[in-house]
């Protein structure tokens, strides 16, 4: 439970320090906007930081079983 906790407030607080991330990208602030990739790295890198090595071997595992996308798309 305590890890779970820590997962999202990191979560909680990306989104806050990212409105891009929090508004879907829009947020009408003018402010430059983030991709999907460069969304999902950073939102990658706030779990890595919560997580033990072993949470983060078994993430990574998981990252590396999951289907790719084409980018043709």
């Amino acid at each position: 439970m305590k890890n779970t906790l820590r997962v999202i407030a990191a979560v909680a607080a990306f989104a806050i320090a990212t409105p891009a991330f929090a508004q879907g990208g829009g947020g009408g602030g003018g402010g430059m906007r983030m991709s999907p990739a460069e969304r999902n790295d950073a939102l990658k890198a706030v779990l890595k930081a919560v997580l033990t090595d072993e949470q983060k071997k078994k993430f990574a595992e998981n990252l590396a079983a999951m289907p790719q996308r084409r980018g043709d798309v």
